[in-house]
């Protein structure tokens, strides 16, 4: 027999929570509302034009607004949450995070280490799944949610990030170097140990030096290694020795150019 669960240890263990509980906020931030309004009339001498009773119904509103609408957004992100099937053949439905939609399937039973080169994971929902030490060199996670997401040792070199949410993420020891971070979210992200490079995006006035970031220049990058050969070109249409041209042609692993 198949069984679905979600992978993300946030929801895994807990379920929807109980009515009583979205009731109890509702009465709360009612209270609240209520108790604002009495302050304004009893210390300020605010007294509302349109009459208590219309008060009440706005508190009731508001209220009503704050709790139903933090409860549907949720809602979406237990629905549209990574999903685990086992059986004979586990797999992992990465899915987008508005529509639901697959967008890659994960032949694996966690997502710690995976290899994703090159995966299409535009606006995917990872929240809180665990992502250390993966391979998602030249992903494209652009506008992901990825808050709690745990990216430790993972290489995310030219990966793009544009507008991913990473609050709260834990990217420890993580290689950035030619990530693309431009408008990303990174508050209360751990990048302590994070490398980077000059080819490196960050969002408008972000200091990775502040954020315990570690800056590694070409010289000093090991795996790029320069070679010096000699090409021989004979260009076509014509003959004879003079016709023959020597080229120093240097390449550098790891598509760089001199």
């Amino acid at each position: 027999m198949v069984n679905v669960t979600t992978v993300n240890p946030l929801w895994r263990h807990s379920e929807r929570p109980a009515i009583g509980v979205y009731v109890g906020r509702w009465c709360l931030l009612t209270a609240i509302a209520l108790a604002v309004h009495g302050v304004a009339y009893f210390v300020f001498g605010y007294r509302p034009v349109t009459g208590w009773g219309l008060v009440f119904v706005q508190a009731v509103n508001l209220s009503t607004f704050l709790t139903v609408w933090p409860a549907w957004i949720e809602g979406r992100i237990r629905r549209n949450a990574p999903r685990f099937t086992s059986g004979d053949c586990p797999e992992i439905e990465i899915r987008h995070r508005e529509s639901g939609e697959i967008l890659l399937t994960v032949g694996e039973e966690e997502l710690s280490g995976v290899d994703l080169r090159g995966a299409k994971l535009a606006r995917a929902n990872l929240v809180g799944v665990d992502l250390s030490e993966a391979k998602l060199q030249g992903a494209n996670l652009d506008s992901a949610l990825l808050i709690h997401c745990d990216l430790d040792d993972a290489n995310l070199r030219d990966a793009i990030l544009k507008d991913a949410s990473l609050y709260s993420s834990h990217l420890s020891g993580a290689d950035l170097r030619g990530t693309d971070l431009r408008g990303a979210n990174l508050t209360h992200a751990n990048l302590t140990g994070a490398l980077y490079d000059e080819r490196t995006w960050w969002p408008r006035g972000f200091h990775p030096e502040k954020r315990g970031c570690i800056r590694v220049d070409a010289a000093e990058d090991p795996s790029i290694e320069s070679s010096t050969q000699t090409v021989v070109e004979r260009p076509t249409g014509m003959l004879g020795e003079e016709a023959t041209e020597c080229a120093e042609v240097v390449v550098l692993r790891g598509g760089q150019l001199p």
